[in-house]
């Protein structure tokens, strides 16, 4: 029983301290201009599918202008498939994660070491369970810390272009229907 309420601790922890807010992308650099400033490092993935990444310069109504090693390079709208920034997330949530698990862990081991009678020595589980809570936050935080979370914040707009043909049949008209989209 209590293996299971940590579990379901540990689940709805993790699922419920993911609050970090994600960013809408916007098809136009105009409000583009809202979400990144001068100085942010950012990727921009060509219609060809080549990533690169660098400092944003600057940002016109057409085009986005980046220093990647010293080198600039400009990219124009109609080049673009989506430009993607680095999410600034808060640490405390991997911390409170890891500090949970370790926790958690720690109790289980500190009962499978004392064969599931109970912690008669409160001094050795208590050790046990600061240790495994320590080695967990600072393990959770590392993760945390190490995570690239990366935001998309343009992608264009997809202009959508088809032609439909429909038949039509009835008792007194035969042919078809064309409808053409650009």
């Amino acid at each position: 029983m209590i293996k299971r309420v940590a579990i379901y601790l540990l689940l709805t922890t993790y699922g419920g301290l993911n609050l970090a807010a994600q960013i809408t992308p916007v098809h136009s650099f105009g409000e583009l201009q809202g979400l990144i400033k001068p100085g942010e490092t950012i990727t921009v993935i060509d219609r060809g599918g080549k990533s690169t990444t660098g400092r944003l310069d600057s940002i016109s109504a057409t085009s986005v202008r980046g220093v990647t090693a010293n080198d600039p390079k400009e990219f124009t709208n109609t080049a673009i498939s989506q430009i993607t920034k680095k999410r600034h997330d808060a640490l405390w949530n991997g911390a409170i994660i890891g500090l949970i698990a370790g926790a958690a862990v720690a109790g289980f081991a500190s009962n499978a070491a004392t064969s599931g009678q109970g912690c008669n020595d409160t001094s050795f589980c208590r050790t046990v369970l600061l240790a495994g809570a320590a080695a967990g936050l600072g393990i959770g935080t590392a993760l945390d810390l190490a995570k690239g979370k990366r935001d998309v914040v343009y992608t264009p707009t997809i202009v959508s272009r088809r032609i439909e043909i429909v038949p039509v049949l009835s008792k007194w008209e035969r042919g078809f229907a064309l409808t053409a989209r650009f």
